[in-house]
């Protein structure tokens, strides 16, 4: 016997399952995960994030949950795929002209496999991940808060960590504490497909006039911020949505009234801001500056274009030894017949395509395992999503779609920017591992009472 009642059970269940000091610790790394240009220090031409001072602190806290990692597999998806990738990633350091940088590329990937597996080993129940997922996106939409605070500081001229400005001192682009609208938008993009996916689905988590709120907040702050992969990429999600709600339409004759709300929002704002800019062009076409749209320059686009056949070349000059996940900027540079010697120098010549970068960094040898990795981090909970779901708890499911989508579209963006070493998308692979980890968990006691109950 326990010795509680039914309400003290009741209550004990609904209780996340850690220390309120570490449930703290957890919640700060997630709203400091994308901190480029606040709370960092500066050693040896490196940004230490404060981010990383956090969770070194949170592994020096479950430091004795280590040695549990020896006795039984991790419950994080493909492992051992993941690992022998990062074995290849240690053999390729010396591979480079600038040693330093791949030293600490390599520290950086260690911290977030750190955080990965300590994390996935230490949430063991669903209230737990619940907590923390509800922070999580909490969190999201206190960065894109502030984001707002910072346009509207900005137009007031007033700059708050502002990196760029449409018009110095007077309308800037948003880029919350990242170090530009780009990398900005490719953070906020994660919580606004979460949030987004919480709109469709019953979800148990939050009301619908709080995810109602939450999205529109963030939408607000990735149009302001002018991220035009961030809009692109959100606007396929939509119309990705749409395309199924059509073809289900096509074969129930029913459609959720969520989707015609979005559908109508969605072509009648695309329509407005077409007219508004093409009748006001003069007004509006330093928006698409670096896209050669309508006669401006395209100097952004042909940039990318010409940095990510660089980082491919870096692969076809070492196609079989890779150079490491911090050597690709000396290798880039090496082409050109130019030697880095400092942190500084390489930001001059970072490569493009988190999976270029990746092909160039392990070599072909290596570069499978990236990709199985990868791919049973994707599989896992799709196959999840697919499986009966009687035996899991309800608020299973959407936590899961969320952050799978969110992955998704996330890589789909990186795939237009470079370095896959960013914390945010570690911390979120990480909540991932963890929700496929519980559901399994719930399936397999569900088989098991079912069994009992057929017995």
């Amino acid at each position: 016997m326990t010795g509680l009642n039914p309400g003290q059970l009741a209550e004990s269940a609904s209780r996340p399952g850690l220390p309120r000091l570490v449930l703290a610790l957890l919640i700060l790394i997630f709203a400091t995960s994308s901190f480029d240009v606040f709370l960092n220090l500066r050693l040896g031409g490196f940004s230490l994030r404060f981010c990383y001072l956090l969770i070194l602190l949170f592994a020096f806290v479950y430091a004795p949950k280590l040695h549990l990692l020896a006795l039984r597999p991790p419950s994080v998806p493909g492992w051992p795929a993941l690992l022998l990738w990062t074995a290849f990633l240690l053999v390729f350091i010396p591979n480079t002209h600038y040693l330093p940088r791949n030293i600490g590329y390599m520290a950086w990937h260690l911290i977030h496999l750190l955080f990965l597996f300590l994390f996935v080993e230490v949430i063991n129940q669903t209230v737990t991940l619940r907590f923390l997922f509800k922070a999580y996106v909490l969190t999201y939409v206190g960065v894109a808060a502030f984001g707002l605070i910072q346009f509207a500081a900005g137009l007031a001229g007033i700059g708050i960590l502002v990196t760029q400005w449409w018009i110095d001192g007077r309308l800037p682009r948003i880029n919350g504490f990242s170090y530009e609208p780009s990398y900005y938008g490719s953070y906020l993009i994660i919580g606004w497909i979460i949030l987004f996916t919480l709109f469709r689905m019953d979800n148990g988590l939050f009301t619908r006039r709080q995810v109602k709120w939450m999205l529109a907040l963030t939408t607000a702050s990735l149009l302001l911020s002018s991220s035009r992969m961030s809009i692109v990429v959100a606007s396929v999600f939509v119309c990705a949505g749409l395309a199924t709600a059509l073809f289900r339409l096509a074969i129930t004759l029913r459609i959720a009234r969520a989707w015609i709300a979005i559908a109508l929002i969605f072509f009648v704002g695309s329509i407005s801001a077409t007219v508004t800019v093409a009748s006001h062009w003069n007004q509006y076409k330093f928006l698409f500056q670096g896209l050669g749209v309508g006669g401006t320059a395209s100097h952004s686009t042909v940039q990318r274009y010409e940095r990510l056949w660089e980082t491919v070349d870096v692969f076809w000059r070492s196609p079989f030894i890779g150079v490491s996940l911090g050597g690709i900027p000396s290798a880039i540079a090496d082409a050109r017949h130019i030697l880095i010697s400092s942190n500084e120098d390489a930001k001059s010549f970072e490569g493009s395509n988190i999976f270029a970068e990746v092909l160039s960094a392990s070599g072909i040898i290596a570069f499978p395992f990236f990709c199985v990795w990868l791919a049973i981090t994707l599989a896992m909970p799709l196959r999840l999503l697919r499986a009966r779901w009687g035996a899991l708890f309800p608020d299973q499911r959407p936590i899961l779609a969320s952050l799978l989508l969110g992955l998704i579209f996330e890589l789909i963006i990186l795939s237009m920017n470079q370095n896959i070493l960013r914390a945010f998308l570690w911390i979120h692979i990480a909540l991932l591992a963890v929700a496929c980890k519980l559901a399994r968990r719930a399936m397999r006691d569900g088989d098991e009472n079912a069994m009992e109950r057929a017995a």
